[in-house]
């Protein structure tokens, strides 16, 4: 009997160790999935997110294969679906064509696949079609001029049609400036004022307004009188823009803290900093002293036109009496990187958020 006992106890004192185990093993994976998670959900933010026209990590449409390259084809009709647009549907797409890519389309100098690549065109671009051919056509996008293959293009409704699936709806503000109110009135508060050429998100479209979401998450709306409502199409890319390592680089470094705090006074990109402690470190990181105010970083480097902006830039905005106040990153396309404030923290925005005072190239090699 005792015996017996005594093999029951070990049977059970086994069983324990086991159930242990087995509750400290899932423990160790659980720990480790939920880091992992948060490892992939910072990688995705940072190499997947795409704003107006300029990719988190631009390198990649140098490094990868364009989907030509792969022999990637395009199904127009899983794309579109079995309605095809009709005819005059959409209007402003006449005489343009989108490419229909997974990652980037290359943009050749002769139509042939043995042509240098001169451009490339991304997800979403829109891009003015000079010459159809058969197999190949000549577009211009942005700064780019060449062939591209008409395997991974649709044109003029077609186009339109896609633009509508795949890109954000914005409107753009026609005024010099414009109130943002909490309802569809001239009668109602004012939440926000908007400069002309800044791009808005669209939320809905009124009678005689749009309601649009601000950088911020604010919602409101805005006199459909003042804006251009569009979809948000991006244009080509040259393949100095995306060659340019040094500024691109620059540029991916000061994205990978999107999301971070800005702390007044503040220098440091993880912990909190503010707009001129934001541009300072991440030049800083390249070998580059600049000053330390945005005031002082507007003697750094030398004056470029806003109109003449690149990726690396220093764009600087100043209150009415010209007195500099805020200084952010340009990264391109319009846009910039920047700690804009304690509510946002380190956001991108369109270079017209508010109005730009002028600006510093602090790379002129």
């Amino acid at each position: 009997m005792n015996i017996m006992r005594r093999e029951m106890s070990m049977k059970k004192q086994e069983l324990i160790k086991a159930f242990i185990m087995v509750a400290v093993g899932s423990v160790i994976v659980l720990i480790c999935s939920i880091l992992l998670s948060k490892q992939v959900g910072a990688s995705k933010r940072y190499n997947s997110s795409a704003v107006a026209g300029i990719a988190y990590d631009v390198d990649n449409y140098i490094e990868n294969l364009s989907d030509d390259e792969l022999g990637i084809t395009v199904d127009t009709s899983q794309i579109l679906g079995e309605a095809v647009p009709e005819a005059g549907s959409y209007p402003e797409y006449a005489g343009k064509c989108m490419a229909v890519v997974d990652n980037a389309l290359n943009v050749r100098e002769i139509p042939s696949t043995d042509g240098a690549i001169v451009g490339k065109m991304v997800v979403g671009s829109l891009a003015d079609v000079v010459e159809r051919g058969e197999g190949w056509s000549k577009i211009h996008s942005g700064n780019v001029d060449g062939y591209v293959s008409n395997d991974y293009l649709v044109f003029d409704d077609e186009a339109g049609a896609y633009a509508q699936q795949v890109c954000t709806t914005v409107a753009t503000v026609n005024a010099d400036v414009l109130m943002v109110r909490e309802t569809p009135s001239t009668e109602s508060s004012i939440l926000e004022r908007v400069v002309q050429n800044q791009d808005l998100t669209v939320l809905e479209e009124l009678e005689g307004w749009v309601k649009i979401s601000l950088e911020d998450g604010t919602e409101g709306y805005v006199s459909a009188d003042y804006v251009t409502v569009h979809f948000g199409t991006k244009t080509a890319y040259t393949i100095d823009e995306l060659a340019s390592t040094k500024r691109m680089q620059i540029v991916n470094y000061g994205l990978q803290f999107v999301g971070n705090s800005y702390v007044w006074g503040g220098t440091s990109l993880t912990n909190g900093t503010d707009c001129s402690g934001f541009t300072m470190r991440v030049y800083e990181h390249f070998g580059y002293t600049i000053n330390r105010s945005s005031r002082a970083q507007f003697s750094n480097g030398v004056p470029v036109e806003i109109s003449n902006l690149q990726p690396g830039d220093l764009v600087f905005y100043a209150y009415s009496n010209g007195t500099i106040h805020h200084v952010a990153l340009y990264i391109g396309n319009g846009q910039i990187v920047h700690a804009c404030d304690s509510r946002t923290g380190i956001i991108v925005s369109s270079v017209y958020y508010d109005t730009p005072y002028g600006a510093r190239r602090i790379i002129t090699d």
